[in-house]
């Protein structure tokens, strides 16, 4: 995996130097159209850019025939690891399904924290998903779908609403319960209210589906 995703960076790389290497003959070719000659010591330079321009062709070309002998290994790789990180997802994806993050009477602070562990692992996917598809994309196969991972991704984002609405609205009760009571806006209460109702009955439906 390493080495194909590696391959990849090398041919964005030949294509850069090619570039540049192009830009320069080209400007040598300018000069002496114009009646400039190269001193030694350039036409020296030249020389070596192309030597080592060669010398990365032929390394890059020689890293494509080892990728299309090994193309097998590698497409067998890819889905190996892709199954890993569906396996993971679907832990991690049941694990939000149980324990303090779905236990209403656990404290808000608590459940945050512990979805911000979890929240570590949920980017730590993202990351394992981006290198497996540009693996794909260097070897050329279709799009793989990852189901756990995107089920994984939306319960972990659930979660994180529902706790973090919670946190709010606890915080306004409060603030609400300590202010004397003919200092209440009562419409920003019920204003307040009827917007989490809304909010919640929306995260209850979605957490259903």
């Amino acid at each position: 995996c390493e080495f194909v995703v590696l391959l990849g960076t090398m041919g964005d790389a030949h294509e850069k130097l090619q570039s540049e290497v192009n830009a320069l003959d080209e400007l040598k070719e300018l000069s002496e159209q114009q009646g400039v000659k190269l001193a030694i010591e350039e036409h020296m330079a030249l020389s070596t850019v192309h030597d080592v321009h060669q010398e990365f062709q032929n390394a890059f070309a020689k890293g494509e025939e080892h990728k299309e002998a090994q193309h097998n290994r590698m497409v067998g790789a890819l889905h190996k690891e892709a199954g890993k990180l569906e396996n993971d997802c679907g832990q991690t994806f049941n694990d939000l399904g149980t324990g303090i993050v779905v236990d209403e009477t656990t404290e808000t602070q608590a459940a945050l924290q512990r979805l911000d562990i979890v929240g570590n692992t949920v980017d730590v996917y993202k990351q394992r998903k981006q290198v497996l598809e540009r693996y794909r994309g260097i070897i050329g196969l279709d799009e793989i779908q990852y189901n756990n991972f995107s089920k994984c991704s939306d319960r972990y984002d659930h979660r994180v609403t529902v706790w973090t609405l919670l946190q709010k609205f606890t915080s306004d009760a409060a603030k609400w319960r300590a202010t004397a009571i003919e200092e209440i806006d009562a419409d920003a209460v019920a204003s307040g209210v009827a917007s989490v109702a809304r909010e919640a009955g929306i995260l209850t439906n979605k957490d259903a589906e």
